[in-house]
């Protein structure tokens, strides 16, 4: 009978070393930019290994280039509802038709290669030549948009980072001090017991969440392959979120309305913007901080299509046009309902009434829980008197790290989740935020993890299915509502 092999206590001791290693990495904050570094290197690597060995697909970006060229000369075309490309009309705002003008104009073999994106039998050298530049525009492009990504995946990163440094200033001194003393017996002398406790405990701290951003092959689709729009609209607006974590109030709302500029999903943070900004700005501060965000729509398509009040109106009625149909056949939320439901008036109504309606639900129990005496008060203080409306009902000012994302992220979360249909680029609206939202359920980091893959999965399942249309909004629906359940975090 062979003797019981017995445990070699150095191996265990590497093990243990390791899997303490891993833990601080994930949970001990002094270690979150060693972190995201790694992850930051990781995703360099993966983009330029996307844009060498995996096929561009054109959706978009040559009818972007087909608009493009009408607005530009010898066509230039002023009137909105007269410049169209291959998928329809241009049902985007200004700053989308300048960015993809000027692109257009540094790489305008780049849409000559959408069109002949294969080599024919009998090509000319001409004809060579021409796929040839096309192809190295498209990998200029591509770069760009690989650029765009990593620029806001570090975006996200600063805002999750003020997050946490939220948090922590939250706690008491005690505490804190009690905490550094205690850092390296931490997880306790069974290192591995410990582990299981933060996947499975309840509350899990933030910087592990960090590790689900990268993992969505959607996303770099999206981004690296697809040339949408959507990532430009989307990165502007994290850098107005960084701006407005900071108290630099004007130059946020001036970056949130630029983002609007290209794409009005940005609408979708409105609601909660201005309820930051009557907490931080008062009621005169919230007008002004509107009406600059007014004057922005307003001057940047004046140059070209104010022609005319004519020409005014036709501007507006295409580039933000709520009446937009949705094509069934790419809804990824509401193919569960089936089409007669989707294409219905109906479903239309219920949709905007219960977004009203959730909308103030949490703007009256949630996005002002955490400042002291709650809505009432904050309104109280905003509109006691003429004097109260120039000053913020906020009298110290509340930590803007946590509050200001929490008010934003769940804004466009209920955005998202009464969304009359979206389609596969509209990832992009949400998916830096999920990982965030998902760790404002305080619930264990392997349910949340668990969640997001499915996510993910339904995003990069085509063509959309009803079980996984149905799975979506379940767990669009959950999180919301326990973030509703659950409120602000106050402390971790």
């Amino acid at each position: 009978m062979s003797p019981t092999k017995a445990t070699n206590p150095n191996r265990q001791s590497v093990i243990s070393t390791a899997i303490l290693l891993v833990l601080r990495l994930l949970t001990d904050t002094r270690y979150y930019w060693h972190l995201f570094s790694l992850i930051f290197l990781g995703e360099i690597a993966l983009c330029a290994l996307v844009i060498r060995y995996v096929a561009y697909t054109n959706i978009d970006y040559l009818a972007y280039t087909q608009q493009a060229a009408l607005f530009l000369p010898p066509s230039n075309i002023r009137d909105y509802s007269q410049i169209q490309g291959g998928t329809g009309p241009l049902v985007y705002p200004a700053l989308h038709l300048y960015i993809y003008s000027a692109l257009h104009q540094l790489f305008p073999a780049a849409s000559t290669y959408d069109v002949a994106g294969f080599v024919p039998d009998d090509k000319s050298d001409l004809e060579d030549a021409r796929i040839a530049g096309g192809k190295t525009s498209l990998r200029q492009l591509q770069a760009i948009w690989a650029g765009v990504y990593l620029s806001t995946l570090l975006l996200v990163a600063f805002i999750y980072r003020g997050v946490i440094s939220s948090i922590e200033s939250r706690r008491p001194a005690a505490e804190k001090k009690e905490q550094a003393a205690s850092r390296t017996a931490t997880y306790g002398p069974d290192v591995r017991q410990s582990l299981v406790n933060l996947l499975l405990g309840s509350s899990p701290p933030l910087q592990p969440f960090l590790l689900l951003l990268p993992l969505s092959k959607r996303l770099h689709s999206i981004y690296m392959l697809r040339l949408f729009n959507d990532p430009l609209a989307m990165i502007v607006f994290y850098f107005a979120v960084l701006l407005l974590c900071k108290k630099q109030w004007h130059t946020g709302v001036a970056f949130y309305a630029l983002a609007l500029g290209i794409k009005m999903n940005i609408l979708l943070f409105l609601p909660g913007l201005l309820v930051l900004l009557f907490q931080y700005k008062g009621a005169i501060g919230t007008i002004v901080s509107v009406g600059m965000i007014a004057i922005i729509q307003l001057l940047l398509p004046a140059p070209y299509f104010f022609s005319s009040r004519q020409s005014a109106q036709t501007y507006f009625a295409s580039a933000f046009d709520f009446g937009r149909e949705f094509l069934f056949k790419w809804s990824v939320n509401w193919r569960w309902l089936g089409e007669d439901t989707f294409l219905s008036k109906e479903l239309k109504r219920g949709l905007l009434i219960s977004h009203f309606v959730a909308l103030i639900l949490f703007a009256y129990f949630r996005w002002s829980s955490i400042i002291p005496g709650g809505t009432v008060t904050v309104l109280k203080r905003g509109l006691s008197s003429v004097q109260a409306l120039g000053k913020a009902p906020i009298s110290r000012g509340l930590e803007s790290g946590l509050h200001i994302p929490f008010v934003l992220f769940t804004s466009n979360m209920l955005g998202i989740l009464f969304a009359r249909s979206l389609h596969y680029q509209f990832f992009s609206w949400y998916a830096h935020q999920l990982p965030f939202l998902l760790w404002l359920t305080r619930w264990p980091l392997i349910v949340c993890a668990t969640l997001w893959v499915i996510v993910l999965w339904v995003w990069d399942s085509f063509p959309p299915s009803t079980p996984a249309s149905f799975i979506l909004f379940a767990i669009h629906a959950a999180v919301a509502f326990a973030i509703f359940w659950k409120g602000e975090i106050r402390s971790r």
